[in-house]
């Protein structure tokens, strides 16, 4: 702001640090150790993905889901947020709806602990419990009001994969195996076996993989409710319920 004062040599050799590692494309968020989401403002490092804007769709169609059950059944829902990376979905949820009781699974000890320090910060008094886990392994069947998800979905060598994404993001939470869909042909039926017999499935999915995804949740013992697209208009959120 004042674009006259001349900088400090301290000012002036941090800048040119920052500068140094955004010319090397590492992510604006991680320079900052801040991503805004949701209305929300979390920590975030090389330890987690970035959040990005598609997945505020996902926790929008979430509040749908637990909007439409709470008009036939008032009690506090249960919620599964798998692989919770930096806490970015199981806060915003929990803010918007705080009576909610939220389990944020993730199977990376350093992303936990990034959302374990975002979760005291934004949504504490034990509101979200962390849980370090493979997608839902310790959840027990048939309790659970919504399953939500933003799984590693990137193809292995996806020529459409920002090279400074590639190069910074954690790979974990990336890549979803040689067809980017080995996520889900675990997490769907897993959630088929936790959801109550009116609960939700949710789940972020990349460019062109709707159909096949729908197809994998049919198999899983799920029907697809819909497909919401994000702002570019690609196919973004999944949402199915048991059969």
């Amino acid at each position: 702001l004042a674009h006259d004062r001349p900088l400090a040599e301290a000012e002036a050799a941090r800048m040119r640090g920052l500068v140094r590692r955004r010319g090397s494309g590492t992510p604006v968020a991680y320079l900052l150790g801040a991503k805004e989401f949701h209305g929300l403002e979390f920590q975030v490092d090389a330890r987690v993905l970035v959040p990005r804007p598609e997945t505020e769709h996902l926790v929008d169609r979430a509040l749908n889901a637990l909007n439409a059950m709470d008009a036939l059944d008032p009690d506090p829902r249960r919620v599964v947020d798998v692989g919770t990376g930096c806490g970015a979905v199981a806060c915003a949820l929990a803010v918007r709806r705080p009576e909610i009781r939220l389990v944020a699974t993730e199977l990376c000890a350093d992303a936990g602990a990034v959302a374990v320090e975002n979760i005291r910060r934004l949504a504490p008094g034990g509101r979200v419990r962390v849980v370090r886990a493979d997608l839902l392994g310790p959840i027990a069947s048939g309790g659970v009001d919504v399953v939500v998800s933003n799984p590693p979905y990137v193809a292995q060598g996806d020529p459409e994969l920002h090279p400074h994404v590639a190069a910074h993001e954690p790979a974990a939470a990336l890549y979803g195996g040689e067809d980017g869909l080995a996520v889900y042909r675990r997490l769907l039926p897993a959630a088929s076996r936790v959801l109550r017999r009116d609960g939700w499935l949710i789940v972020e999915i990349g460019r062109g993989q709707a159909d096949t995804v729908a197809a994998m949740a049919v198999a899983a013992g799920l029907r697809v409710v819909d497909v919401t697209d994000d702002l570019a208009g690609i196919p973004r959120v999944l949402a199915a319920r048991p059969c």
